[in-house]
């Protein structure tokens, strides 16, 4: 019995031993309707080339209305003063994202002021968003496809190519597969136009010719929709046609 324990049975993760506290809030009454659910969750984004990494997760199912009281358990040694976290919330609806978060909330170093207040905004709706299970601003969005071609795995020692809409910081950001970048972008209903982009300047012989198609086909993108967890990224191509250029899909987030 001992010896197929100890070669069959997983280490359980000591339990949570603190708690983040706070309140989630909309600045308006919102009625939310049947098959609401709502979650918040401490995130460490330290490694802006890499999905964030859950810590800490509070969940309601049934939910039905804002404020909500924040205790949001996590183990307190795996916050770390060299490392960044933010509070973010997320109201969605049979599965489609409804609110979100607004701003980055940051946790505070000192564990005596760990009280973060999260303010949930309304997600614009229109037909690109009305199938979508994550917003799209905030979200890790991995690239997958390029132009029908499928991306491969970073190779070691590179980021993978991603792509991260900032509004606060009206920008977008994210990484070619070789080098990061940031943008410009206008977006209104479905409608998402990338201005100028500014990259690095790294040679990269094995992900290069792939990053240059990849933001040569920002630069191109006229509209978008999300799918689930899929961000499609696209231009029109004749009269009632579209021509695919860019497809990512947003990694779910696990609990460290």
């Amino acid at each position: 019995m001992l010896a197929i324990c100890a070669t069959g049975c997983g280490i359980l993760p000591p339990p949570p031993d603190a708690v983040v506290t706070g309140m989630a809030y909309a600045r308006q009454r919102f009625f939310i309707p049947s098959g609401g659910a709502f979650e918040v969750a401490i995130l460490d984004v330290t490694d802006a080339d890499a999905p964030p990494v859950i810590i800490g997760r509070q969940t309601l199912e049934e939910f039905e209305r804002l404020p909500v009281a924040l205790r949001i358990p996590y183990r307190s040694a795996q916050v770390v003063p060299e490392r960044r976290y933010v509070v973010r919330a997320t109201v969605s609806v049979n599965g489609i994202a409804w609110m979100a978060s607004e701003g980055m909330n940051p946790l505070q170093r000192d564990p005596a002021y760990r009280h973060v207040d999260v303010l949930l905004q309304p997600l614009p709706r229109s037909a690109a968003t009305e199938q979508a299970a994550v917003p799209l601003a905030q979200t890790y969005w991995k690239l997958t496809e390029v132009d029908g071609m499928v991306v491969p795995p970073a190779p070691a020692g590179r980021p993978q190519a991603h792509l991260v809409v900032q509004p606060q910081e009206g920008r977008i950001a994210g990484s070619g597969g070789c080098n990061p970048f940031i943008g410009t972008y206008e977006m209104s209903g479905g409608e998402l136009r990338i201005g100028s982009i500014d990259a690095g300047l790294q040679l990269c012989f094995d992900t290069g010719l792939a990053e240059g198609l990849y933001l040569e086909a920002l630069r191109t993108a006229e509209h978008y929709r999300i799918e689930g967890r899929q961000l499609v990224l696209a231009r029109a191509d004749g009269p009632g046609k579209e021509k695919v250029l860019l497809r990512f899909e947003a990694p779910e987030l696990r609990l460290k």
